[in-house]
């Protein structure tokens, strides 16, 4: 197999491993290659994901030798033989999903509808950069896994340590009248989902913020394709700085 040089692409969102998870698991008799027209479809796929528009342009980004080579890291997890770089994404997808077939098809076949949907969107909601959060993973995970029990149990908890306030920028949008003050307040995950897939999450993994910055963070955690921490946001979004900090 061909080696690839990746260098500089983002990791493999869960999403993304779970197209590639469906793939391996329709190919046990032998993992394809590169060259097999069902890995170059999901190199296509992959690569017109709207989230990935900057590195699509290298044509090093989830091309089929990359595929492959994420299917032959699947397969080592699975046999436990051959690679020993694999992903903590890799491990987890398989855990969580290696065994049950119908549900990998099921949800592969939701994040490719997912993709048909932002396909179809007028061109600028898909150019403008405040509609990331819609993208497919997003889109897929708010709808299957979010915990609305969980945020309303949060916002409650909030509550009762005094008003609401933004966790980054400490705003308590005071000019809102009291009865809709809560609707302006968003609850974050520390991790985002698209990385942990499904999980329990307790008070400890969220963070309250307002719209504005709950946008922001997601830009800054897109930008470098990795979690970031409230201390490490208020930093790059300059926060500390109008803060006096």
């Amino acid at each position: 197999m061909a080696v690839t040089k990746g260098h500089g692409n983002p990791h493999w969102t869960r999403d993304e491993t779970i197209l590639a998870l469906e793939l391996y698991l329709n190919s046990l008799d032998k993992t394809p290659s590169g060259n097999d027209s069902r890995v170059q479809d999901l190199s296509t796929l992959l690569r017109s994901f709207p989230f990935h528009d900057n590195f699509a342009k290298n044509n090093t980004f989830r091309n089929p030798d990359g595929v492959a080579f994420k299917l032959q890291n699947l397969r080592a997890v699975a046999t436990g033989k051959g690679l020993n770089n694999t992903s903590k994404t890799d491990k987890a997808v398989w855990k969580e999903l290696g065994h049950d077939t119908i549900l990998v098809k099921k949800l592969a076949t939701d994040i490719k509808n997912g993709l048909e949907i932002i396909s179809e969107a007028p061109a600028l909601y898909k150019s403008n950069s405040e509609h990331d959060e819609g993208s497919v993973t997003y889109r897929i995970h708010a709808k299957r896994e979010r915990s609305v029990a969980l945020r309303n149990k949060f916002l409650k908890k909030c509550k009762k340590n005094g008003e609401l306030s933004c966790e980054l920028c400490v705003t308590q949008v005071e000019y809102i009248h009291p009865d809709y003050r809560e609707s302006t307040f968003e609850v974050h995950h520390l991790n985002p989902l698209n990385n942990t897939g499904k999980t329990k999450n307790s008070f400890k993994d969220l963070a309250l913020l307002c719209a504005t910055c709950h946008r922001a963070i997601h830009k800054v955690i897109r930008d470098r394709t990795e979690p970031t921490s409230l201390e490490d946001a208020k930093l790059l979004l300059g926060i500390n700085a109008i803060q006096g900090i």
